[in-house]
């Protein structure tokens, strides 16, 4: 488990730093992470630690990785003597990086994979999308299932062909409802084909129970 830097990784540096200074501090971090890892351990990517704590940062967060590319090289050359191809081997050369277009290309690679960036959960992220992207059975009994619905297609797409979890006391947080109500909608979707269960909970266990959401009902919305 990587201990990632508080100084980077807390909330209160997102909101607080301004993008310049907080991207010199994940530029920092990533160079500590690489520098600090076996280098026989292809686990990390040179630029994966940098563009996963960029993606956190509130301005960059839901940006395209094109738009989030032309912050970046505005940040390498702001203040700096040099063009932007100098300034990506200039400043992470230490990392393993001696060629500016392959480092364009690694980081908007990540920049679609990651789907979890700092302070975003899968549940967070899907909620997020779940706003964007309504999801409304036929014949929705209330507004709010709409919205445990939409939550749940949303944390599937995000999740592709991974089982999902749908812990009751968490989307009650979420959504502003009770527990007993999300444990009632998770009943409905079941029963109305939204969900299946794949695993089911045991008494006595900690394994909780799991789900596989119907996607195919919902390609347009879910992109498909």
């Amino acid at each position: 488990m990587i201990d990632h830097h508080p100084e980077v990784t807390s909330k209160n540096a997102r909101d607080s730093m301004t993008l310049n200074k907080y991207l010199d501090a994940a530029c920092e971090r990533n160079r500590e992470l690489i520098e600090g890892r076996d280098h026989n351990d292809p686990w990390l990517s040179p630029l994966f630690e940098f563009t996963w704590l960029t993606k956190g940062h509130p301005q960059m967060k839901n940006l395209t990785a094109c738009q989030a590319l032309k912050h970046v090289e505005a940040w390498l050359v702001n203040g700096r003597s040099g063009s932007r191809d100098e300034m990506w081997v200039d400043k992470f050369s230490t990392v393993g990086v001696d060629d500016a277009e392959d480092a364009r290309a690694e980081f908007i690679d990540l920049w679609g994979k990651i789907k979890f960036p700092p302070g975003c959960s899968p549940l967070e992220t899907a909620l997020a999308r779940a706003k964007e992207r309504r999801l409304v059975p036929a014949d929705c009994p209330t507004d709010s299932y709409a919205d445990f619905i939409s939550l749940a297609g949303h944390l599937q797409a995000l999740r592709g062909a991974n089982m999902i979890l749908l812990p009751c006391h968490k989307l009650a947080e979420l959504l502003g409802l009770s527990h007993m109500t999300i444990a009632r909608y998770r009943e409905w979707a079941v029963k109305d084909g939204h969900l299946r269960i794949t695993r089911a909970h045991k008494f006595g266990s900690h394994e909780a129970t799991e789900f596989r959401f119907d996607l195919s009902r919902y390609p347009a919305s879910l992109g498909r």
